[in-house]
């Protein structure tokens, strides 16, 4: 029997300044100019702990518990300014943004897996589940030059809250008949989504609200035929979820003509894999693999 703790952080302050120029021109000959200047505060902290324990007997079967908290933390102050300027380069007009990022993730995560070794047939039984709970808390500021006051911008200002939940459990069987070795696996997964947008005016969009189950198997074929050469048959269904910035429908302005937002429409995506391959001594690998994704 063995307990275990784990806890580990980091902190990083890094200011930066993207200064850019944008020349338009008409019949190749330059008229007027952007002069932008984007100056950034990007403060982020992040903490994980982890409490485990492993139970071993002299069998070779195991019994592995982990309990993860994960906190992040980020702040990202960005003031982008824009310099007008005529064919003369005489300035003529000058806008400014102003963006207050702030952005807090939790992260919690049950999760327990079981090894059992049936040695009499030569094979073992891999089980287990993992429960995990993720929140993110993002709001976005936003100020634009109204006269000479930077004023309240309600078309970009924004609260995004997103909630995901899944739970998930598996099993495997994997046995070694002579030359041959296979295993074959399924996963369980129901995942439970939902994101809700709200902007000054307290307009709220509630995408995604989702509730899916998925299906995932795997299965592993191997033949040796002798100490130098062995041949692998393996199949699997993969989940490829989008990241949380990737999800958050805030607007990020670089210029006054470049700005990016996440889609809070995305779906996962899914990966099925085909693959046959040739091992020689352990260290040569010649595959060949097909894959197909959708969503």
């Amino acid at each position: 029997n063995t307990f275990g703790f784990l806890f580990s952080g980091s902190g990083n302050r890094n200011p930066f300044n993207t200064p850019g120029i944008t020349n338009i021109s008409s019949n190749g000959k330059i008229d007027s100019s952007l002069i932008t200047t984007n100056d950034n505060l990007y403060k982020n902290r992040r903490y994980n702990t982890n409490l485990n324990y492993k139970y071993e007997d002299t069998l070779g079967n195991e019994l592995n518990v982990d309990v993860d908290y994960t906190y992040f933390k980020n702040t990202n102050i960005t003031n982008l300014s824009t310099d007008y300027l005529d064919q003369a380069n005489t300035k003529y007009n000058y806008t400014a943004n102003d963006l207050d990022v702030a952005t807090k993730i939790n992260i919690y995560a049950v999760k327990a897996d079981y090894i059992k070794q049936l040695k009499k047939v030569n094979a073992k039984i891999e089980t287990g589940f993992k429960l995990s709970n993720v929140t993110t808390n993002n709001n976005l500021f936003a100020t634009s030059l109204k006269g000479t006051a930077m004023k309240a911008d309600t078309g970009r200002s924004n609260q995004f809250n997103y909630k995901e939940n899944i739970y998930a459990a598996y099993a495997n069987f994997g046995r070694q008949i002579k030359k041959f070795e296979y295993q074959i696996g399924i996963r369980l997964e129901n995942s439970v989504v939902k994101g809700i947008s709200v902007d000054l005016r307290n307009t709220k969009i509630n995408n995604p609200d989702t509730n899916y189950i998925n299906i995932f198997p795997t299965a592993f074929l191997s033949y040796k035929l002798n100490d130098k050469n062995m041949f692998v048959l393996s199949y699997s269904k993969r989940i490829n979820r989008p990241d949380y910035q990737s999800l958050n429908p805030f607007e990020t302005i670089y210029d006054i003509y470049t700005a990016e937002k996440g889609n809070p429409f995305l779906k996962p995506q899914y990966t099925n894999n085909f693959e046959i391959k040739y091992t020689y001594r352990y260290a040569l690998n010649i595959a060949l693999g097909y894959n197909h994704t959708k969503d």
